[in-house]
């Protein structure tokens, strides 16, 4: 497709009608870039968006915005998308937002949460007006994440998200925390973040770049969430022998440690080979994964991480 240059950002909302949705618009092959004037501008901002693609396009430097805010949006696809110089979020899913796949893009040098599942939405802005979660059942599968969460950030944060899934990414180079479980919006009506699983990921990290590798915030459930089947592997502590999650969620099972994955750092080239310990040691992924970071099918039993081994 034709590529645009954005010099303003974009807006899609269902014009505070929230019975009646905007739906069924794609996004594709566009690019985002110097986005806002040191304000809450994002690069592309919906609300109340049903039924939505955004497709192979590059966002860089929403300024002080997100580069996908959405609020209330359902039943969505992100995909094929490179964001990266981002002074804030890349994603956020929040508002009563449910039912998004976020898969295959490419997230480089977040300063804060390159996902942010679930969020912080005024009472009046949710859609649907009663929901009772911030996010739910958004499905984060087969990205990359490259050195991100510098200002107290992650690659992914549960955020009143319920039956949220982060499963089959790459994340290389981590800053501050890798995962946080957090709940922002306290009213009595709303889950506690819950339910979540972080599984089948491979985390290429400096154990000094990492304050906690999980950082859970009160009001939560993290007793309910799952890790397990992640690879972890510290470039500067050859006796590494394992993250210390926390003793709120339950162990993690059946996850790799120390043993070298063998992505190309230098070149940027994160598919492993057929001999890497990633091949086929991941799990059935909730809500089902079919294709890898390129769009190879997966075969079972699946890898770990965000390609199929080669």
């Amino acid at each position: 497709g034709s590529e645009m240059c954005i010099r303003d950002s974009i807006n899609i909302d269902d014009g505070g009608s929230y019975a009646s949705p905007a739906e069924h618009l794609i996004i594709r092959s566009l690019t985002f870039r110097n986005i806002g004037s040191g304000n809450n501008n994002d690069c592309l901002k919906m609300s109340g968006v049903d039924r939505f693609l955004v497709l192979d396009s590059e966002f860089d430097d929403c300024d002080a915005g997100e580069a996908i805010d959405m609020v209330g949006c359902h039943e969505g696809v992100i995909k094929g998308n490179f964001f990266h110089n981002i002074p804030r979020n890349a994603i956020n899913t929040k508002g009563g937002s449910s039912d998004i796949l976020i898969q295959g893009n490419r997230f480089a040098d977040i300063a804060s949460r390159a996902i942010n599942a679930g969020g912080s939405t005024g009472e009046p802005y949710f859609r649907p007006i009663d929901a009772t979660y911030e996010g739910a059942r958004i499905r984060i599968l087969a990205n990359i994440f490259e050195r991100v969460g510098q200002t107290s950030g992650a690659s992914v944060a549960f955020v009143g998200c319920d039956l949220c899934v982060f499963a089959n990414n790459t994340i290389i180079e981590p800053r501050t925390y890798i995962v946080r479980i957090l709940q922002e919006s306290q009213d009595a009506r709303f889950v506690p973040s819950r339910k979540g699983y972080f599984i089948n990921n491979i985390i290429v990290f400096n154990t000094s770049d990492i304050r906690s590798y999980v950082n859970i915030g009160g009001g939560t459930a993290p007793e309910t969430f799952t890790f397990g089947n992640n690879l972890w592997y510290a470039l500067d502590n050859p006796s590494f022998s394992g993250p210390n999650i926390s003793n709120a969620i339950p162990a993690e099972t059946n996850s790799i440690v120390q043993q070298d994955p063998q992505v190309d750092l230098v070149n940027g080239i994160y598919v492993i080979p057929s001999n890497s310990p990633a091949m086929g040691n991941g799990r059935d992924v909730p809500g089902s994964i079919d294709t890898d970071y390129s769009g190879v099918p997966f075969i079972s039993p699946i890898d770990i991480g965000a390609f199929k081994a080669q």
